[in-house]
């Protein structure tokens, strides 16, 4: 996009990706090397903007920044308690014994999920599909959804 904005004649740039890590003491350290190239020369001045772009890109600045890995289980199976939230069109259930992460569907759906609210589930929140497809990222099973329409017609 930078490079068709500023009118450049780049038709095609090549990255290639170097991996390593060293250890002193007890710290692990991660080097990513990105080795960038281009088929055709160009300027120099134009080479060290384009690094500059690289380095502040979205990816980048993940990767620069801390990162906390996690891994969650999805869980099928019934729990003893769980909470259900309910409107006309659609009920989520809530298993808290399985919930590790709240924090995801807070930040991506704040109108339904609030911790500071009670209950912390509105689902006035948002349109029922809005709602479905939220709680499908829950990667544990802490969430789920019955379709209420469906429920009402068996």
């Amino acid at each position: 996009m930078y490079i068709d904005r500023k009118g450049w004649d780049i038709p095609e740039i090549s990255v290639n990706v170097n991996m390593f890590q060293t250890k002193q003491a007890d710290k692990t350290t991660t080097f990513i090397d990105r080795d960038i190239s281009f088929t055709k020369p160009i300027p120099a001045e134009q080479k060290d903007r384009l690094l500059e772009i690289a380095t502040h890109c979205p990816i980048s600045k993940i990767l620069e920044g801390e990162i906390k890995v996690r891994s969650f289980v999805f869980h099928e199976e019934e729990v003893d308690k769980n909470i259900k939230y309910k409107n006309d069109d659609v009920t989520v259930v809530w298993n808290p014994e399985l919930c590790k992460h709240s924090g995801r569907c807070v930040t991506q759906l704040p109108q339904v999920f609030n911790l500071k609210a009670h209950p912390w589930i509105n689902v006035s929140g948002a349109d029922a599909q809005t709602i479905t497809e939220q709680v499908a990222k829950c990667p544990t099973g802490a969430l789920s959804i019955l379709n209420n329409k469906k429920e009402e017609a068996k």
